[in-house]
């Protein structure tokens, strides 16, 4: 917990002196990089905006497997679109990209790995179900694995396993 707190610290301070040298007429470095640096905050913006819906609509309460493998595909592009954006920003870091590039590449590591879990994870618990899809139902049919056939009219949740 320290260590999130010294990263998080780091990153108030970086960002705390772009501030200074913005305000301050800075360098002409610091104001050539300006333009840059908002079309990363602006790119960064717009895609933490569509990784937040992805999350919602796919990866939400109630999970298929369809659609955790299509959060999984989009999630893992997102997250090299991030790192990109992290690796190309002016200052090697969050000093010149800002914080919404620092969140986008958070989220987008985050999202990817609750993505990959949740579809590796086939038994329902706690606030999140999977509803199991047509297909996979009759295959699991008569398996004793303790899944429900589902018809496409009426969803039914897995079972917990407490």
């Amino acid at each position: 917990m320290e260590t999130m707190h010294q990263a998080r610290y780091a990153i108030e301070q970086r960002l705390a002196l772009e501030q200074s040298n913005t305000n301050a007429g800075g360098s002409s470095t610091v104001s050539s990089t300006t333009a840059v640096d908002e079309g990363m905050r602006k790119e960064a913006t717009a895609i933490l905006t569509n990784l937040k819906s992805i999350m919602w609509d796919n990866v939400g309460v109630v999970r298929t497997p369809s659609k955790l493998a299509l959060a999984v595909s989009e999630l893992s592009a997102m997250r090299d679109e991030a790192d990109q954006l992290w690796n190309n920003s002016s200052s090697g870091g969050c000093g010149g990209a800002g914080w919404e590039v620092v969140a986008l590449r958070d989220a987008a590591h985050s999202g990817l790995a609750v993505a990959e879990s949740a579809l590796a994870n086939r038994v329902s618990g706690g606030a999140h179900y999977v509803v199991l899809e047509e297909s996979e139902s009759e295959n699991n049919n008569g398996n004793g694995g303790g899944s429900k056939s589902v018809d496409s009219d009426d969803e039914e949740p897995l079972h917990a396993v407490i």
